[in-house]
């Protein structure tokens, strides 16, 4: 959102919504817009960081933790090993959990034989979750 564009309020809370789509967005976003275009007089005018924490309340997982603490212990690796780490490194940041725990969890998430290449490579297994991620690779 370039500043100079969107300098005030209403412009970011119309910038914001003008990105929403899908049927499941529709009634909501139309409420937050009589916000705007339609204001009740007495009512304190829709600011953007109201938008925004209004946002975050109705689309967001309540415990984002959480969430990903149960993603990423059903993470499985599909198809290619370079996407499952990627995936596993944003799930990992935001699950709290401490690299041992991690390595356990990354390691589940292999198919066995590329578990069992890394483990029983010639130059010891990886000592931390970054070597971990490179061998896989």
């Amino acid at each position: 959102m370039h500043p100079t564009e969107y300098d005030n309020d209403e412009k970011k809370c119309l910038f914001l919504l003008s990105y929403l789509r899908g049927k499941n967005t529709e009634s909501w976003k139309k409420g937050q817009s009589a916000k705007i275009f339609e204001p009740k007089s007495g009512v304190t005018p829709l600011t953007f960081q109201a938008l925004k924490d209004e946002f975050k309340k109705h689309y967001l997982p309540a415990d984002i933790q959480a969430e990903a603490q149960i993603r990423i212990e059903e993470a499985k690796m599909t198809d290619r090993t370079d996407n499952y780490v990627n995936d596993f490194r944003v799930m990992a940041d935001e699950s709290g959990y401490d690299d041992q725990a991690l390595i356990h969890i990354f390691r589940k998430g292999l198919p066995n034989s590329l578990s069992a290449k890394i483990l029983n490579q010639p130059q010891g297994r990886p000592v931390d979750l970054e070597g971990w991620y490179e061998a896989a690779i």
